[in-house]
């Protein structure tokens, strides 16, 4: 059964009609979306999109890398495993390339680029990186925050 637009829209609608989610990979647009659809419809009423709307209002760098981390902090303790920080890289690499034409490319080049984030905030790739290092990096504009700033699509 469809839903009325007098009622709300859909994921699709979403994710085609807002420039700030169409940059986005299709796995953080959906995250972004299940932030608020809580329910997993697939569908947000009105009052939902405009809370939804509240979240993504990023404009300067700051909401934007504030709003990467509310995103990329699944497990919402503060950090960033290695493990989480592969998976985005893989999530950003795949809007770039795709990974079935070399696997193992794919995968070395993933793992180079979660070898240099924690290299870029002085955090041993054993350990988790505190968000607020990633966030300071990027503000305080440090070596490698151009590829942070990317990393957590505050460049956009």
């Amino acid at each position: 059964m469809k839903k009325d637009i007098r009622s709300g829209l859909n994921y699709e609608t979403f994710r085609k009609g807002i420039y700030q989610i169409y940059v986005q990979s299709e796995v953080i647009a959906e995250k972004i979306f299940l932030s608020i659809d809580s329910a997993s419809s697939g569908f947000l009423n009105w009052e939902k999109f405009l809370k939804l709307m509240g979240i993504i209002k990023a404009k300067t760098q700051d909401e934007k890398i504030d709003l990467f981390i509310k995103i990329a902090d699944e497990d919402g303790n503060g950090n960033l495993s290695r493990e989480e920080i592969f998976n985005l890289c893989t999530i950003c690499l795949s809007k770039y390339m795709n990974s079935a034409t070399d696997p193992q490319f794919f995968q070395d080049l993933a793992e180079y680029f979660t070898r240099l984030i924690f290299n870029a905030v002085n955090v041993d790739i054993n350990e988790e990186i505190p968000l607020h290092k990633i966030k300071d990096a990027i503000v305080e504009d440090r070596a490698e925050s151009d590829l942070l700033s990317m990393f957590c699509g505050a460049d956009i």
